[in-house]
């Protein structure tokens, strides 16, 4: 994987399960090793995660920018309400995750986190 990943400027990682805990190898996540290895050197990294429901989100988030403290990461959560065949609505909760952010990466953030307020009964907070 870094072999491959070697001259990319940026890198965009979707784990199926998040990123598992330290030293835990699982195939549908990625480990927190293998994360920071895509971030050495300072280079980019975008996360997407899909919080549970074991922890608030809120213990969570705090965990999640703990393991990731050095590679400051900045996330924006996000909530969409999508359609039931019953004709109400089910929350769709997304997080989306920079660790070594650049400033047009936290601009396109906020930029992203402001499009996801202005559609009808969602919510995005940068944190």
């Amino acid at each position: 994987m870094l072999e491959a990943l070697a001259d990319a400027n940026i890198v965009f990682a979707d784990p199926d399960n998040g990123v598992s805990r330290p030293s835990v190898v699982s195939r549908k996540s990625a480990t927190v090793e293998e994360t920071l290895s895509l971030a050495a050197r300072g280079r980019p990294v975008l996360l997407i995660r899909f919080p549970h429901r074991l922890y608030s989100h809120d213990e969570q988030l705090t965990h999640y920018h703990a393991t990731f403290a050095e590679q400051r990461p900045v996330t924006v959560r996000t909530c969409v309400r999508v359609p039931n065949a019953n004709g109400s609505t089910s929350p769709r909760i997304r997080w989306f995750t920079s660790l070594n952010p650049t400033p047009a990466i936290i601009a396109g953030i906020q930029d992203f986190a402001c499009a996801v307020r202005n559609l009808p009964g969602a919510a995005a907070e940068v944190h």
